[in-house]
């Protein structure tokens, strides 16, 4: 696929041909139209990894309860549960004697 070249399907490919192909569309809308295509494509994944729970800390730190990492990784995974409580304890949603208890 070249530096330009969006993937549009081949149902659309087949059409932008013939509309070529006919004089009814020019190579510069051709190109428009990809170029929009390749727009929409890329504001879409960012959207989507805005919105991804990946971006959320606390999801990122939960991976420390997979028994392979947790056993693995002892003090990284207690680390791990130190932040997330934290996150927990200033969102107001665990108190901080709560925190004291899992910690212990």
């Amino acid at each position: 696929m070249g530096l330009f070249k969006v993937n549009i399907g081949f149902a659309a490919e087949r059409i932008l041909r013939e509309l070529k192909g006919s004089k009814k569309l020019s190579e510069k809308q051709v190109f428009e139209f990809s170029m929009g295509c390749k727009a929409f494509l890329i504001k879409m994944v960012k959207k989507l990894v805005d919105k991804s729970p990946l971006t959320y800390s606390v999801v990122r730190y939960m991976n420390f309860l997979d028994p392979r990492i947790f056993i693995a990784k002892k003090e990284t995974s207690a680390e791990k549960l130190t932040r997330i409580l934290r996150i927990m304890s200033e969102a107001g949603r665990i108190s901080n004697n709560e925190c004291d208890k899992v910690m212990l």
